[in-house]
């Protein structure tokens, strides 16, 4: 059993054990004043008092009861109060747990109703147990806490030095506002505490003392997140620096989804993931691959991918175009294009810009390999500014990076120090009213508002609340704002592009696989011609079976033999042949 889980029994004892005598006591041989203290509130013991009904079942008053008493307990055991009335006396409040000579418990222990309706309160007693508890705690540590708060358990009743019981009675204060409850609870312990002697007296005033409470608070829980950032910084930091990208092609990515680390180039992320990939085969010695990467990251939130390569050494395989040519063509040459480092950086587009970064290898004049990132304006400039060599700290490639609105991946704005930059919108474009910075409207360029609800009502997964069903809505993912853009490759010599065939397949023959694609001129389904091109590869075997592990074209196709069939006006070649190689004189199919 874990610590903690002792620690919550434990503390279940403790509540039990010392609230069997419920009587005021002052153990007189104890002298103060009292500095220093731990505070336990619990509703574990209440004994519940209801006036019958026999219109009301047991199940359904006690339901009745415990909502009620659920809500004046909640006012009283938030112990801010209680905390309050300490701090004006100059008393420190500790943890439980941490080491302390005294523990203060408070909990109702009687709640009593005349209404049988509503089951609201007519009276209700609070109980307060100050223990002394030093022999035990004094030596607590990591090790045998848990042990000590069992013995503490245990012997409860023997350290009690103090116990007082408060009743609010509603006869007399028919109320259960929140505040003047709290109120006379917090005046109700002031009196009693008095009387014993063992505490120093006010130094000031408990709304004083709350408000003061409330600003440690605040600036605990401020230095608590900055601790624990600064150490999720230093963990980013040093996984970061960890990382060894060591891939020479500038602008090719390389991923690890076990790391969710990424590299661009020599460049490493962290905290990526591979939101969308897809690989095309459509050409016979190239491969083409597009992917899309998503990153807790304020100023690369997305790096869409474009891959394109064959063999530097294979002399059929030269791309028709560079992915600069295609962008250009796709934006009717409205680009600007800067050259860093070999790097073509394109911004294109009139009213609503994409950004671009490509690079293309060639050799002799062939274009053998070419690579296309897009990403949005804040990721351009900084990918710029980092290929012109520019001086950059790392933590830009973190989720604790500011991008140039003063935003990091958490939405937290460092300009205002809230999660609003200075125009009042947040890091997803929203301001508190609804409104969409991008749009200017309650809707995103997705038509989903604030709340991730559609016009018409039906949410982001589909779910329509007014026809209680889910509707079909296809929904074109948008990815931070950026349009992606996909274009397709293909080589200059046709007989190596897959759509240049009508159909491609492996036939068997004596010397092995053969890969052949087969060309129909005229109706295909009575051809004027049929050219079949067989391949074969440049240095190994297509489909070795002896080697299933291996891919199935490791090497290079190199194009054997073209066979060429023509057909006469009934679809029949010159030896009596249909398309599918069916003789119908000779009842047979050709070898």
């Amino acid at each position: 059993m874990k610590i903690n889980q002792l620690i919550i029994f434990a503390i279940a004892l403790l509540f039990s054990a010392c609230s069997v005598n419920h009587q005021p006591y002052l153990d007189k041989d104890v002298k103060g004043p009292i500095t220093k203290l731990s505070v336990i509130a619990s509703k574990s013991n209440l004994k519940m008092q209801i006036k019958n009904n026999s219109n009301y079942t047991i199940a359904n008053i006690k339901e009745k009861c415990k909502n009620n008493s659920d809500k004046v307990f909640n006012s009283i055991l938030n112990k801010s109060g209680i905390y309050g009335e300490l701090t004006s006396r100059n008393i420190e409040h500790v943890n439980f747990g941490e080491k302390t000579n005294y523990i203060m418990i408070i909990q109702p222990i009687n709640y009593y109703s005349k209404n049988e309706n509503l089951c609201e309160p007519t009276k209700v007693d609070y109980e307060i147990t100050l223990a002394d508890v030093s022999d035990i705690t004094k030596d607590w540590n990591t090790k045998n806490k848990a042990k000590k708060i069992n013995e503490l358990a245990k012997q409860i009743n023997k350290k009690i030095v103090w116990r007082d019981i408060i009743t609010w009675d509603y006869n007399i204060n028919p109320t259960t506002d929140d505040k003047n409850i709290n109120h006379h609870f917090n005046e109700k312990i002031s009196q009693s505490i008095d009387k014993t002697g063992l505490f120093p007296p006010r130094i000031m005033d408990i709304n004083s003392a709350i408000i003061k409470n409330q600003e440690k608070y605040k600036r605990n829980q401020e230095k608590e997140k900055n601790a624990n950032n600064a150490k999720y910084q230093s963990d980013s930091m040093r996984v970061l620096s960890a990382i060894n990208c060591k891939i020479n092609d500038r602008l090719a990515i390389g991923y690890s989804k076990q790391s969710n680390a990424m590299c661009l180039g020599k460049l490493s992320f962290i905290n990526a993931k591979q939101d969308y990939m897809s690989q095309k085969l459509s050409m016979l010695n190239a491969s083409e691959k597009h992917t899309i990467f998503t990153l807790n990251n304020s100023t690369c939130p997305v790096i869409a991918s474009s891959d394109a390569s064959g063999s530097n050494y294979d002399e059929n395989v030269s791309f028709k175009k560079t992915y600069k040519i295609q962008i250009l063509e796709h934006f009717n040459n409205k680009c600007d294009v800067d050259v860093v480092d070999g790097i073509n950086f394109m911004t294109c587009g009139e009213k609503k810009k994409s950004y671009f970064l490509e690079l293309s290898y060639s050799n002799k004049n062939r274009i053998y390999k070419k690579h296309m990132l897009q990403v949005g304006k804040l990721c351009f400039d900084k990918l710029k500014k980092y290929y012109n060599n520019n001086d950059l700290d790392s933590k830009w490639r973190t989720m604790y990076g500011y991008n140039k609105f003063g935003f990091d991946a958490q939405g937290y704005n460092i300009l205002t120090d809230s999660k609003y930059d200075t125009e009042g919108f947040d890091n997803e474009n929203w301001n508190k009213e609804g409104i969409n910075k991008l749009t200017k409207t309650k809707y995103d360029i997705e038509g989903f508002d604030i709340n991730k609800i559609s016009k018409d009502g039906t949410d982001k997964d589909g779910w329509n609340p007014h026809l209680k069903k889910f509707v079909k809505k296809k929904i074109e993912k948008k990815y931070h704002s950026i349009d992606i853009v996909k274009f397709d490759s293909q080589l200059k010599n046709n007989l190596y592009n897959r759509n240049y065939y009508n159909n491609l397949s492996y036939i068997k023959e004596k010397d092995g696989f053969k890969l052949v694609g087969k060309k129909i001129y005229g109706d295909i389904s009575k051809p004027k011609k049929i050219e079949s091109y067989y391949f074969r590869s440049a240095r190994g075997k297509l489909l070795d079976f002896d080697k299933p592990n291996e891919p199935i074209m490791n090497d290079a196709l190199v194009l054997e033999r073209i066979d060429t069939r023509e057909f006469d006006k009934n679809g029949y070649d010159k030896d009596g042949y249909d398309k599918d190689g069916w003789n119908a004189k000779l009842k047979k199919f050709k070898k």
